[in-house]
């Protein structure tokens, strides 16, 4: 998904927890045929994704990222990665300064609301973002802060037929959806004439 999450910010109080659960979720992942039952994640779209992937992890594990869950491609035929965590994660990584159109989740923790925000801003892409956090105020305040086209607080979907779908920056132009995506659609004309 295009506004998947990408990248994932961490309070250094909840570190150890979030992401040991996080690992444990993704090592009950079944990677497999799309069309069987049991699978619960497909293929990536192109064996070229596949390959794009494996760089970018291979970049970040050179420059000293831990591989926490996954980490590889599965011993499948056709384009499979399975589902990865990476932490020890810096801003120089091509995980964390690319899309990751793929099931590699880049975690870095943070200490200050400022210092979160500094970092989920320092990006070329900003297209949806996700706040989680027990102080609403703060949430809202934080998401406020965000350059992106769409925040979610505590996992309220921003995907609604009426809401504007957009991002900031590289993340595409205009909005779609709503009143906003019907002006996307249109030609604004004006013709100027004289009275008769």
């Amino acid at each position: 998904m295009c506004d998947a999450l990408k990248r994932l910010l961490v309070h250094e109080s909840v570190w150890d927890p979030m992401v040991e659960k996080l690992a444990d979720r993704l090592r009950m992942v079944l990677v497999g045929n799309p069309l069987s039952e049991t699978t619960h994640m497909g293929p990536l779209v192109a064996k070229r994704q596949v390959d794009l992937v494996v760089r970018q992890v291979e970049d970040a594990l050179a420059k000293g990222a831990l591989v926490v869950a996954g980490g590889k491609q599965p011993p499948l035929l056709g384009a499979y990665y399975e589902p990865t965590i990476l932490t020890n994660i810096t801003p120089d990584m091509r995980v964390w300064q690319e899309e990751v159109f793929g099931p590699v989740l880049p975690v870095m923790r943070f200490k200050t609301e400022e210092e979160a925000v500094v970092l989920a801003n320092a990006t070329p892409y900003g297209l949806g973002a996700y706040v989680f956090g027990k102080d609403l105020a703060r949430a809202q305040r934080v998401a406020h802060k965000l350059q992106s086209g769409m925040v979610s607080i505590n996992g309220i979907s921003y995907v609604r037929p009426q809401s504007p779908f957009g991002g900031y920056k590289r993340s595409g132009l205009g909005r779609e959806h709503g009143r906003w995506g019907f002006e996307e659609l249109t030609q604004t004309k004006v013709v100027a004439a004289p009275k008769h």
